[in-house]
């Protein structure tokens, strides 16, 4: 088998995939059940969970007068739960397992995410503590162009987080050149439908009304990471197909020609080329990893 510096130019040295934090590397439905109740009194569903629906909850049982004050879910709740509960998210289950997995495949991984100021830090100390041994650097992203020079080290299997600091993430994934987005945000991943990287949608429990429009080929919808094992497998064959069959050198910088090669692809011509392909991989023994 011959090592990454010698494959040829379809096959991709490192491949790009980008992360949200919240609810894709950390889980947090359980804890906000809980100390919502605990420290207002209610029993949330779902969707008050989630700001919108807090803080309507909150303005109507203060009509109702049955809270002193229309609590604020970031004031109120948000910064609390972060400053004292950030160490008990949860990572779901099978994350870890498959993303190391995949690095030793060559994919490489950036978390994105959108936290304000105050959430930055915590998230910082989660990852040192449950992303150790799989993080080797995070620093800040300004303004969408370059990271600051200030970078901590961890391990080595997901490279930087950008701190996009509230802003809509399509910029940070352009610059980046990401080959899949997962995010357990669909608006999100629907901001990012004009860029070339795939997108996996990480459903949630706060999500369940938030479904994937057919229109929407694009967006890979999945519950369990062994299953966007086998999607990112599949991405990164069709990439390399894609480059095989135009002649390209398959790296960042021709990701948005591959892109938009398969978006012209309908599912039957797309099917076609990976199976030619992979039995022509299965021939050339030194192409496997």
């Amino acid at each position: 088998m011959l090592g990454f510096d010698h494959r040829p130019k379809h096959i991709a040295k490192q491949f790009i995939i980008s992360l949200d934090f919240d609810g894709v590397l950390a889980q947090s439905y359980h804890l906000k059940l809980k100390y919502i109740k605990e420290w207002f009194g209610i029993e949330p569903n779902d969707s008050q969970t989630k700001a919108t629906g807090f803080n309507r909850l909150m303005k109507r049982l203060y009509g109702a007068g049955e809270i002193p004050k229309p609590y604020d879910y970031d004031e109120a709740f948000r910064k609390r739960l972060l400053e004292e509960h950030q160490m008990e998210f949860v990572i779901p289950p099978h994350c870890q397992e498959v993303l190391v997995k995949l690095f030793r495949q060559g994919f490489r991984f950036v978390i994105v995410t959108s936290r304000r100021e105050y959430e930055y830090i915590p998230a910082l100390r989660f990852v040192k503590k449950n992303y150790g041994g799989v993080i080797k650097k995070i620093h800040r992203f300004k303004q969408f162009e370059e990271p600051t020079q200030k970078e901590t080290y961890f391990g080595n299997i997901i490279n930087r987080l950008y701190h996009v600091r509230g802003k809509p993430k399509d910029k940070a994934i352009k610059l980046l050149r990401a080959r899949i987005h997962v995010d357990d945000g669909l608006s999100k991943l629907l901001q990012m439908l004009n860029t070339s990287a795939e997108l996996a949608y990480f459903r949630q429990p706060e999500n369940r009304g938030k479904n994937v429009s057919p229109m929407h080929r694009r967006i890979f919808e999945f519950r369990d990471w062994r299953e966007f094992y086998r999607y990112a497998i599949f991405v990164r064959d069709f990439h390399e197909a894609i480059c095989w069959k135009h002649n390209l050198e398959n790296i960042f910088t021709n990701v948005a020609k591959i892109s938009a090669i398969y978006k012209d692809m309908d599912a039957e011509e797309l099917q076609k080329l990976i199976l030619e392909y992979r039995a022509e991989k299965l021939v050339h023994h030194e192409w496997a990893a």
